[in-house]
């Protein structure tokens, strides 16, 4: 068997077969990363409560400044998914969803924030 042009239509649905699988994986890493990054939330759930909902009161300079870069991160990760999920949503063509990001944990949504 010789050598596959490019040219060749099978070689290039065998490359539009590869292509469309690369991209399905990419996005099935995302939903692993986006699970595991939940369950490790989930995780550090302390009396029923997560790690953002702790009281500061009694916390050290140095518990305060770690709450600060846990909180900036959060904000970082929302807003990435936000930008996902509008980004999807211009894609499918579902222009009219409504905006309101609602996270579902304990009432949690981008309107009750503020950043």
């Amino acid at each position: 068997m010789g050598a596959v042009s490019n040219n060749d239509p099978q070689a290039q649905q065998w490359n539009k077969e590869y292509e469309e699988a690369l991209k399905e994986l990419e996005e099935e890493k995302k939903q692993v990363a986006m699970a595991e990054q939940w369950n490790k939330v989930c995780e550090n759930d302390v009396n029923g409560r997560f790690w953002w909902d702790q009281p500061i009161d009694d916390m050290g300079l140095e518990e305060l400044e770690e709450y600060v870069r846990a909180m900036e991160e959060l904000k970082k990760n929302v807003a990435a998914r936000e930008n996902e999920l509008t980004m999807a949503n211009d894609h499918f063509g579902n222009q009219n969803m409504n905006h309101h990001l609602d996270l579902g944990v304990n009432g949690f949504s981008l309107e009750n924030v503020l950043f």
